[in-house]
């Protein structure tokens, strides 16, 4: 048989302690309502000396500025271009300002530091799936749903995509193997 917890027994006691009712008081010879005994803390006084120091993990997010975006809902033919004069590979990042998962991609992972670095290895162009440009190409390549990252070669194939929401770690990883 389980035993109750002591904050549980705890809770119970306090409550059944602080119930009476009017009657009982009125009973006692008070007409007067008495402010309630406060409530004796359960946190401890102590702090155990067995608890570990916290330390961040070796792979924690390194803080980076704002994303490094190149262009903000393009045509894919220009974004091609534009990486073709740049060298580079092209990014299109498929995020939808009504996706949850969308913000916190935007949020975590592209303002980590490490993925804005390896991100300028790419020409990163922001797309909203919902804007002119953005719509035929979200049919298309983000078809799967947001958010979707579709990384182009200079000759307009595509290289991958990068479906879902990833943590820094993971997008370091796809981005460097995007290459």
């Amino acid at each position: 048989m389980r035993t109750p917890s002591l904050a549980l027994v705890a809770l119970v006691a306090l409550s059944v302690a602080g119930c009476s009712s009017d009657a009982q008081r009125s009973r006692a010879g008070s007409t007067a309502h008495a402010a309630p005994a406060a409530a004796p803390s359960l946190a401890p006084t102590y702090a155990p000396s067995y608890a570990p120091a916290y330390t961040p993990a070796a792979s924690a997010p390194t803080p980076g500025g704002a994303i490094p975006w190149d262009a903000n809902s393009i045509p894919l033919e220009q974004a091609l271009a534009a990486g073709r004069a740049a060298g580079k590979p092209v990014a299109v990042y498929f995020l939808s300002s009504s996706c949850g998962y969308c913000a916190k991609l935007q949020s975590t992972t592209l303002t980590d530091g490490r993925v804005q670095a390896e991100m300028r290895a790419f020409y990163n162009v922001f797309m909203d799936p919902r804007s002119p440009a953005g719509s035929p190409l979200s049919r298309e390549h983000a078809k799967y749903g947001f958010p979707t990252v579709a990384i182009f070669a200079p000759s307009g194939a595509v290289k991958t995509y990068i479906i879902g929401y990833e943590r820094p770690d993971s997008m370091l990883t796809k981005l460097r193997a995007a290459h």
